[in-house]
This record gives C-alpha cells, sequence and structure tokens, in this order.
C-alpha cells in the first residue's frame, strides 16, 4: 500500500525518527555514483 504523510516510511520518517533522538541525519549522491545515508545519534538519547 501506499503510506500517507508521518507513516514513519523514507527519509522524511528517518530524519524524524533520528531528531527525536538528538541525532542528525545526511542524505544525498555521492560523487562518482551512489547514495549516502549517515547518521550521527548520541551516545544516551535525550529525555
Amino acid at each position: 500500500g501506499v503510506a500517507g504523510p508521518g507513516a514513519g516510511h523514507g527519509l522524511t520518517g528517518m530524519r524524524e525518527r533520528v531528531g527525536a533522538l538528538g541525532g542528525a541525519l545526511e542524505v544525498g549522491p555521492r560523487p562518482g555514483g551512489g547514495f549516502r545515508v549517515f547518521v550521527r545519534l548520541p551516545a544516551e538519547p535525550r529525555g
């Protein structure tokens, strides 16, 4: 099926979840081809 907004799928959902944990998400094309997804999370989540 097709997921609606806020369903937690794709890069938008990843960005939301990473942000909720106090982390950072970087995505984009790589030189020479391919796609990079980089996530940095703190050792202990916020909260």
